[in-house]
């Protein structure tokens, strides 16, 4: 689970230019905040983490992590920079996911 969390972080930071600082920081720049709660979201979502777990990962609330996802299940498809871009995360996180399992399967083909 670990390896997911941090492959997550990475793609979030590469995505949308910030650093590990700011995702777990309190600034609320949009970017900072796109990144935040978009990796809120997969983490959820896609990782299978829960709300408890994703809020020690940024240092906060669970209700705190609750208002993210909320927040940015609600940004989707209205915001078209921020669906675009959490697609992008969703496709590049897809891709690394399977890059491991076959990586763990012994097929390095690539």
């Amino acid at each position: 689970m670990r390896w997911r969390i941090d492959k997550a972080k990475q793609l979030a930071q590469e995505l949308w230019g910030t650093s590990e600082d700011e995702l777990t920081s309190k600034r609320r720049f949009k970017h900072i905040l796109y990144a935040r709660y978009a990796l809120m979201m997969l983490l959820h979502d896609i990782a299978g983490c829960t709300d408890d777990q994703i809020s020690k990962l940024f240092n906060m609330q669970r209700s705190n992590v609750t208002h993210g996802r909320k927040t940015a299940s609600n940004w989707l498809n209205r915001d078209p920079h921020f669906t675009a871009t959490y697609e992008s995360l969703q496709n590049a996180y897809q891709i690394e996911i399977e890059k491991h399992k076959d990586n763990q399967n012994g097929n390095t083909e690539n």
